[in-house]
This record gives C-alpha cells, sequence and structure tokens, in this order.
C-alpha cells in the first residue's frame, strides 16, 4: 500500500518506520539533531508549500517533513490496511 503524505510526496506503508508530531518533536533537541543530521546527508524530504505538521522515518532512512498531521497519516493507514483486506 502507498500512503500519501501530502504534497505530491508518498511512501510505501510496509516501508515505514515510524511516525512523529511534529509539534510534540520540535521541543527535543535530540529531534532537532536528527532533522539537521538528515538535512546534511540529503536525507530530508521536505514540502515547501507549509510549516510540517508530521515527519516520517522510511526504513531507507530518509525523513519525510509531511504537511499532514500524525493522526491524518494514521488514519490514512488504517482505511488502507482495512481496504486491502
Amino acid at each position: 500500500m502507498i500512503l500519501d503524505l501530502g504534497d505530491g510526496m508518498t511512501v510505501w506503508a510496509r516501508d515505514l518506520v515510524l511516525i512523529l508530531d511534529a509539534a510534540c518533536a520540535r521541543g527535543s533537541p535530540d529531534f532537532r539533531r536528527m532533522v539537521e543530521a538528515h538535512r546534511r546527508r540529503g536525507r530530508l524530504v521536505q514540502a515547501q508549500a507549509q510549516a510540517p505538521k508530521s515527519y516520517v522515518l522510511t526504513a531507507e532512512g530518509v525523513l519525510y517533513a509531511s504537511v499532514l498531521s500524525s493522526a491524518a497519516l494514521r488514519a490514512r493507514l488504517e482505511r488502507g490496511v482495512r481496504g486491502a483486506v
């Protein structure tokens, strides 16, 4: 199943490692270091339209900054899984 992250970004659902709420994660110095490390390595994919509401990390080590909330992404995943059964 393909998960649409919004703003033209998609990932394979099977490759998801985690989904983080951006507002909660921004308060963590470790999270900020992780984002900067991904940016330096060219492994951060970020929509330009608006500030990210969530971050998605894949098994390939790519960090996506999504314009959709973590709750919206979770709902899309759950709908997709139920639809596949």
